[in-house]
């Protein structure tokens, strides 16, 4: 790196445009939510030893050749950067190492000050060789001076001034590039700051990102180098979280990742920066003319490609399935009717079972007659990631399904049962077969279980004629002239028929409304269940429930494989 690198990089067009410079204090506030305890005073001795120049200084004076932008720039609310651009159209902008350490700058505000800036300029990807220093920092000694707080430390070994000098010229690359590359660097998603799409749109077009790294003196080759070093051991010494976790925090949106702290934030300091870097060479690759990516394996290893800020080798889902926190439900409850729309969620809250989806979700059918076979392929069916060994791993944890339904057609018998059950493991199968696998019955046969009420139907199945009798008079006024003893014996006979409960009100006006009467049916109901807590029988659907409940606990965590044989495509 030349002398006055950084000078060159921060006059570059849109320079600190994405990732404003920072003042003394907000370095350091920066390196403490990193983890890293330093104060303003230690940022004097790094510098002092070469361990950690300012990027940029604003001098009063110029001291260099004016370098207006030569392309348009977006204006900014930040008044940092308006004051950097004022220096550097007018040659006030200078590298702190044109004039050298200068210990006569103060790096602190004095109690009295109350408005104070001390013309220096840190950049965020500075942090970054920060993190580095961490040894060097630990030999620093502190005392206590004339009343002030000072901190000394030894010289640098020549290794650590090499590695400052390092990351010095990276944090230079990085200020010069990442107006073009940060604000793509989440796949599918631009993030701009202080300037439009079509403004950042013509500067990439303008940008010509060959002859940026030759002022910076820096080659295509320089760029893998560098990102490579930044990725590789990260696992290993950096990043705290591992494995499946650091695969879904590198999936939260741009907007979440301040809300990092510590060595997990470093970590992705650490990939933001080889993104940006490597979106670089991606783009030399594609328009200039560099090999491309994929053959550079002598430079940019499998390894620091794993580690990429936007690597997806597997799906979202794969991913929260490992953790064991799939948002897919482990059992999904079907019912038939309106009174089952409005009991099913009273109970569920009753027996205090979570109202997530990720347990138990009930679905309403509206009528037994419906055709749920799509239904049940959509919720049920194996999604196939890829194969490994003999096995086929899958997108998500498999989920199970419970039908409970009134015993009418087609659920009028055990055989139509069978029948129906049949027809829609067959679906789920299909949808199977059609991802290229021959799955293994077996494996799929115990994701789908039908039952029905022992009764006609489901009120018939939870109350008896007079409480029935009960709840029709609560929302029905005249009852059709029946008396209670009259409507008791009116649903004792459509009850021993086999027979719907609305059959009793056919020929009234206005009908009732079954939704009105489930209202009216659920303190009997509450009832019943406060009773079984005590040893009564528990009611159908409180079984049905608390069965799901169980069954969607039981669910394993991890990754989940389906058995079968691949299908051979002509």
């Amino acid at each position: 790196m030349s002398r006055f690198d950084s000078l060159t990089a921060a006059s570059t067009p849109w320079a600190f445009s994405q990732e404003s410079p920072l003042t003394t204090s907000e370095f350091y506030r920066a390196a403490g939510q990193r983890g890293i305890a330093l104060r303003e005073h230690q940022l004097r001795e790094l510098w002092r030893i070469g361990a950690l120049a300012p990027f940029g200084e604003i001098r009063d004076r110029p001291l260099n050749p004016p370098t207006p932008s030569s392309i348009p720039e977006p204006h900014s609310g930040a008044w940092m950067v308006n004051n950097l651009r004022a220096a550097r159209d007018s040659g006030r902008l200078i590298d702190p190492g044109q004039l050298g350490y200068r210990p006569q700058l103060r790096f602190q505000r004095s109690p009295s000050t109350t408005r104070w800036w001390n013309g220096l300029l840190y950049s965020k990807w500075q942090l970054i060789g920060l993190f580095h220093l961490r040894g060097i920092l630990g030999r620093g000694q502190t005392s206590l001076r004339d009343h002030t707080l000072r901190w000394r430390c030894p010289p640098l070994h020549e290794a650590e001034a090499a590695q400052a000098q390092r990351y010095r010229t990276l944090a230079a690359v990085l200020v010069a590039i990442e107006a073009r590359y940060l604000p793509i660097i989440e796949r599918s998603w631009i993030h701009l700051s202080g300037a439009s799409v079509e403004e950042w749109e013509a500067f990439a077009a303008a940008f010509d990102p060959l002859s940026v790294l030759a002022a910076l003196n820096w080659t295509p080759d320089d760029l893998l180098k560098a990102a490579d070093d930044l990725l590789i051991g990260l696992q290993h010494w950096i990043d705290p979280l591992q494995d499946d976790w650091s695969e879904l925090i590198r999936r939260a949106p741009q907007r979440t990742w301040d809300q990092l702290s510590g060595n997990a934030l470093v970590a992705l300091d650490h990939r933001i920066a080889a993104e940006v870097i490597v979106r670089c060479y991606e783009d030399i690759a594609d328009n200039q003319g560099a090999p491309p990516l994929a053959d550079r394996a002598d430079t940019f290893h499998a390894e620091a490609e794993r580690e990429r800020i936007s690597y997806r080798p597997r799906s979202l889902d794969a991913n929260l399935s490992d953790l064991g926190i799939s948002p897919h439900p482990g059992v999904v409850l079907v019912v038939e009717g309106e009174t089952e729309e409005v009991l099913v969620p009273l109970v569920r809250d009753n027996l205090r079972i979570p109202n997530q989806a990720e347990f138990v979700q009930s679905v309403v059918l509206r009528g037994v007659t419906r055709d749920i076979t799509k239904l049940a392929a959509f919720a049920c069916a194996p999604l196939i990631e890829r194969k490994q060994s003999d096995h086929w791993l899958l997108v998500k944890p498999p989920t199970r399904l419970l039908i409970v339904v009134d015993p009418d057609a087609p659920y009028d018998s055990p055989t139509n049962v069978d029948a129906e059950r049949q027809k829609i493991l067959d679906e789920i199968v299909a949808v199977i077969r059609a991802q290229g696998v021959e799955p293994n019955l077996e494996d799929i046969d115990p994701l789908l279980e039908i039952t029905t009420w022992d009764e006609s139907c489901f009120e018939f199945a939870h109350f008896d004629d007079s409480e029935l009798a009960r709840g029709i008079a609560t929302v029905h006024a005249t009852c059709n002239g029946l008396t209670h003893d009259q409507l008791v014996q009116a649903l004792y006979a459509h009850r021993s028929n086999r027979q719907d409960i609305k059959k009793v009100w056919t020929n009234w006006r206005p009908w009732v409304s079954k939704r009105d009467l489930a209202h009216a049916l659920w303190p009997i109901l509450e009832a019943k269940l406060e009773a079984a807590r005590t040893g009564d029988a528990v009611p159908p659907i409180a079984e049905r429930l608390i069965f799901a409940f169980q069954t969607a606990g039981h669910r394993a965590r991890g990754q989940f494989a389906l058995r079968g044989s691949s299908i051979e495509r002509e």
